[in-house]
């Protein structure tokens, strides 16, 4: 035992523990002086990157950036990407929603506000914006009741039945307020400072009678900076009726005095553009748009409301085929799409709505002398036989003369007279036209202080940005930077008619010619309210990605206390050279026709081939659904998409109305 106990007492002695404290007295006190010092030291300064618009250039820009760098504050009216190539599967119950959307908030270490775009001013680098949102309940609004809230706000307001006149057929056909009942339903005159739908908000807590007196509404006149859909466009009343969205979301409800401003490094435009009606009568007030998830969602709700409807038992055949007449304006791929996924539906109501079934038109209408012209002839003339196989009525060079309540009004070349056309649901999908944002931040050429930037431009938010004369788009040079407008004095005589090119030359991308003067530090633009000064490029999804991409990289590449990309390339930043300027890459283009088939054009072989790569029919239809499967921007939406498909052919399409 002895002997053990001296072995232990001489490895306790061989083992040496250091006194950490007793060898270094002032250790405590550096160890707090080191957490002192890492918890005073400012981070590294990031640059302010606010994006206007959450669309394809916007959103993809917003998830590419590097948060380390850049400090992304993105503002938008609306608070979900869509993802517009799978919208028409949305509206014929095929895809379900959601798996078209992606919440803008879910992007990481990003800020996101709910808000329209008022001005810009471009000498301090600020942004004024306006709430997209209505004011918090007031106490004249919130009761104290057991539910919280006063049952007198939950009921839908301000809605009258109108009676048609005996004998009219637009009594079958309600004007607004998605009732299924046979009167028409429109909305009454709301009085003065009081909200333009009236319809509540989505939660219905929202009375728009209530608004404070205090705080007028502005109408669409007192916001020169847009002019989105009024109370007046139907899919607004509809939307507003059954709760896709309440007066809250339209520019109408906006509050006088609830403006704010933000800083900036660094402003992109990214905020797409608008609906093309050509400023015809009746087509806001009686036509339907397919722009993003709401647009989906109303047609939606009305194409199964028709059915409804015409479902009553009160009804005659002719009645009943008045309100199947489906009408689309525009032989595009967004109209062409949606008039295949249409056939479909056809097909399948033949098991749930027998005797309405046959009873279902299908018409697409379009000026032009074919469908798809952006593809090739090949696969255009494939796309037409099919949807003539498919009993879809295609009327060419035909031009829309009015809409009017259930009735469209046509112009051909070769009749004398006009053609009425009756519909129940008219879908409007001829284009886009440039976004009122961008006509304020373009000005006007006349006042040599806004195209100077003078301050008075930069007050008022008028003229700091050159436009392209042929577009009316905001010009931008290869880097994706926003060009300033010259000077009167300095601007050069404007073009005659006979010197104007040609829509065919600004199709091919000619070259502009515009008088745009240098560029404005630290504003970019891509998407569709851009147009590169070199040659305009397609408003497709795939040009405003392909531009977001682009401008990460570049601001990526800098410094985070570098504002922007300059030209030539200064000292000490190597990762930016002249050669990276935007360049297009075109992948190819693809469309969707219906019971399983689709055309997809191939990007084009090298120059000088004369060989064209396309696919139609069903390879194409599995390229098609498989390119957007994985297009799909979140992982959620790369499992849900498919699934929602494979539900839709195993189990039937959703065919409920909400």
């Amino acid at each position: 035992m002895a002997s053990l106990s001296s072995t232990q007492a001489a490895l306790a002695r061989s083992i040496t523990r250091p006194n950490l404290f007793a060898s270094s007295p002032n250790f405590l006190n550096q160890r707090q002086s080191r957490a002192a010092s890492s918890s005073t030291s400012t981070p590294a300064p990031k640059r302010r990157v606010v994006i206007l618009g959450s669309g394809w250039g916007g959103y993809n820009l917003a998830r590419d950036l590097d948060k380390t760098k850049n400090e992304v504050t993105i503002v938008s009216p609306s608070t979900n990407f869509a993802f517009t190539p799978l919208l028409a599967s949305v509206c014929v119950g095929a895809l379900d929603y959601r798996s078209a959307i992606e919440p803008v908030r879910e992007i990481r270490d990003a800020s996101f506000l709910h808000s329209w775009v008022d001005a810009v001013d471009v000498q301090n680098r600020t942004v004024t914006l306006v709430p997209a949102y209505p004011r918090a309940l007031s106490q004249d609004r919130f009761a104290e009741t057991r539910g919280g809230f006063n049952t007198a706000f939950v009921r839908p307001a301000h809605r009258r039945p109108v009676e048609a006149a005996e004998g009219d057929a637009s009594d079958l056909v309600p004007s607004s307020g998605g009732s299924s009942s046979r009167p028409a339903y429109t909305l009454a005159t709301p009085a003065t400072g009081q909200q333009q739908h009236g319809a509540g908000s989505a939660t219905g807590a929202f009375q728009p009678s209530q608004t404070n007196s205090a705080q007028p509404v502005l109408s669409s006149a007192e916001f020169p900076q847009s002019e989105p859909p009024s109370a007046e466009t139907r899919d607004a009343i509809h939307l507003a009726s059954h709760g896709s969205y309440g007066p809250s979301e339209t520019w109408a409800s906006q509050e006088r005095g609830r403006e704010f401003k933000i800083g900036y490094d660094v402003l992109v435009l990214a905020v797409g553009s608008f609906n093309r009606t050509f400023k015809l009568k009746g087509v806001k007030s009686n036509a339907w748009f397919l722009k993003d998830i709401q647009n989906a969602r109303s047609i939606r709700f009305r194409l199964f409301e028709c059915l409804e409807q015409a479902s009553a038992l009160h009804l005659n055949d002719m009645e009943r085929s008045r309100l199947l007449q489906w009408v689309i304006v525009g032989g595009g791929p967004t109209g062409s799409e949606l008039a295949a996924e249409l056939v479909d539906l056809k097909e399948d109501l033949k098991r749930l709505y027998p005797k309405l079934a046959p009873l279902i038109k299908i018409t697409l209408i379009d000026s032009a002398a074919g469908i798809l012209n952006t593809f090739h002839d090949r696969l255009a003339s494939y796309a037409r036989a099919k949807f003539a196989r498919d009993g879809i009525d295609i009327r060419l060079n035909q031009t829309v003369k009015e809409v009017l309540k259930g009735r469209i009004v046509l112009q051909s070349p070769e009749s004398e007279g006009d053609e009425i056309v009756p519909f129940s649901l008219l879908v409007w999908s001829t284009g886009n036209c440039t976004n009122p944002v961008i006509k304020k931040l373009g000005g006007q050429s006349s006042k040599p202080e806004v195209n100077g930037l003078g301050a008075s431009a930069v007050e008022q938010g008028w003229g700091t940005m050159a436009v392209d004369e042929r577009t009316n788009q905001i010009l931008i040079d290869d880097h994706l930077r926003v060009l300033a407008p010259l000077r009167e004095q300095e601007r050069g005589p404007k073009k005659g008619l006979e010197e104007e090119q040609s829509a065919e030359e600004v199709e091919l991308g000619v070259p502009s010619t515009n008088n745009e003067g240098d560029v404005i530090p630290g504003v970019f633009a891509i998407g569709d309210c851009s147009s590169l000064r070199s040659g305009a490029l397609p408003a497709t999804a795939q040009v405003a990605a392909q531009q977001a991409k682009h401008l990460a990289k570049l601001l990526n590449n800098l410094p985070a206390a570098t504002i922007e990309p300059q030209y030539p390339v200064p000292e000490g930043l190597p990762l930016i050279t002249k050669d990276s300027t935007f360049k297009f890459q075109n992948r190819g283009t693809m469309a969707s026709l219906g019971s399983g088939r689709a055309i997809v054009q191939l990007p084009p072989m090298p120059e000088g081939s004369k060989t064209e790569r396309d696919l139609s029919g069903k390879p194409a239809w599995l390229a098609w659904r498989s390119a957007y499967t994985m297009m799909s921007l979140s992982w959620r939406n790369k499992i849900a998409v498919p699934l929602n498909w494979l539900t839709t052919a195993v189990f039937g399409r959703d065919i409920s109305r909400f």
